[in-house]
């Protein structure tokens, strides 16, 4: 047999198939081979029964045929990202979006621009880019108008107190300068970054206490002392009306320090001149030769203590008496100017377990908490 006849191609001609005219995947075909399917043997039973025929039969394999079809393009990378996309998480497609916004072109379509091939528009949600001038002085003006009123505000002796949506009391605001004249006022705190401070020590004396002791001495400065004793018989009146009686100690952090005020590099703090104190907390003793007030439970009759990292928030109910103290004693001291201007407390940053109080030159309070219901 010649090698022609094996071959369903005629011999003589071009074997190079013609080419097919190019179809859509819908008109391709599916084609059922008309090879014979194996067989199966069986024992017990012959090719020629009923049964044999019905076991050994298998249905036909469909196979596609793909003469003509056009093939499957590749997908293009946007087509890949927008895949992509949609495989993520929803917090990824923001950021994703947030960093590669669409393309839009003069027409308003996404995905036509007019910038060449291989640049990206500038967006001011990329922080790699580098913004264009007029950009800048947009967002320059913006920064103005808002800070302008707040500026005004506090000029005009106006304070910004802000109330959460959940209730908690919020003190965020800067009064202006003090009203009263001070001795420490006219002290400059502004100095050159990175220049060395000097911190006058002449005047700072050792206090340990007038109405009420402090656990440890506390050097502060001598204009500092009659704003101390007063703020000793805020504290006393407080305690005697929440707990029947006066504290036994003053428990803090110290008060004079030759530093600068955290994240300010051009201005000293308070401690350095011996003008502020930071409060932890206070001791009680036992109760002797008086009587709780009405609603306080018996187990305050012994000695404990009240601290503001523990006890601003409390987490057990047995606590929320102490948490109540603390934000009256604190509410009062933010009406009082005559004892301290400044007032920084939980949850600013680095004052999660004290309170600082100062005499600064200008007026604010920064602290919030959520109210404490009144049970004992």
């Amino acid at each position: 047999m010649s090698r022609c006849a094996t071959r369903s191609t005629s011999c003589g001609r071009s074997t190079t198939p013609a080419p097919s005219p190019r179809r859509s995947r819908a008109s391709c075909t599916r084609a059922t081979s008309s090879a014979s399917p194996r067989r199966r043997r069986t024992s017990g039973s012959g090719p020629s029964s009923p049964r044999s025929r019905r076991r050994t039969r298998a249905p036909s394999r469909p196979t596609w045929s793909t003469a003509g079809c056009r093939p499957r393009r590749r997908p293009t990378p946007r087509r890949a990202r927008a895949a992509s996309s949609r495989r993520r998480s929803p917090r990824r497609r923001r950021r994703s979006a947030e960093r590669d916004p669409p393309r839009r072109g003069p027409a308003g379509r996404a995905g036509t621009s007019a910038l060449p091939w291989g640049t990206r528009p500038v967006s001011p949600v990329s922080p790699s880019l580098v913004s264009s001038p007029s950009s800048r002085r947009r967002r320059s003006r913006w920064r103005l108008a808002v800070w302008l009123p707040l500026i005004a505000l506090a000029l005009l002796d106006a304070p910004v107190v802000a109330d959460d949506a959940r209730g908690r009391t919020y003190h965020s605001w800067f009064s202006g300068w003090g009203r009263t004249p001070y001795a420490l006022d006219r002290v400059e705190r502004f100095t050159t970054p990175g220049s060395r401070i000097d911190c006058p020590t002449a005047e700072i004396v050792r206090y340990r206490g007038t109405h009420l002791r402090y656990a440890g001495t506390a050097r502060v400065h001598k204009a500092f002392l009659p704003r101390l004793e007063r703020f000793e018989e805020l504290v006393a009146q407080l305690a005697t009306e929440h707990y029947g009686r006066a504290p036994r100690r003053i428990v803090h952090r110290g008060a004079f320090n030759c530093r600068r005020a955290r994240g300010r590099r051009g201005r000293i703090s308070e401690h350095a001149l011996g003008n502020a104190l930071d409060l932890r907390g206070f001791d009680f003793g036992p109760l002797r030769g008086a009587e709780l007030p009405e609603g306080v439970s018996r187990r305050w009759r012994w000695a404990f203590q009240v601290r503001v990292r523990q006890h601003w928030n409390p987490r057990r109910s047995r606590d929320r008496i102490h948490a109540r103290f603390l934000h009256r004693l604190t509410e009062a001291l933010r009406g009082r100017p005559d004892i301290f201007r400044g007032i920084v407390g939980p949850p600013r940053p680095r004052h999660h377990d004290h309170l600082h109080l100062d005499v600064a030159p200008w007026r604010y309070a920064m602290f919030s908490y959520e109210p404490v219901p009144e049970q004992n």
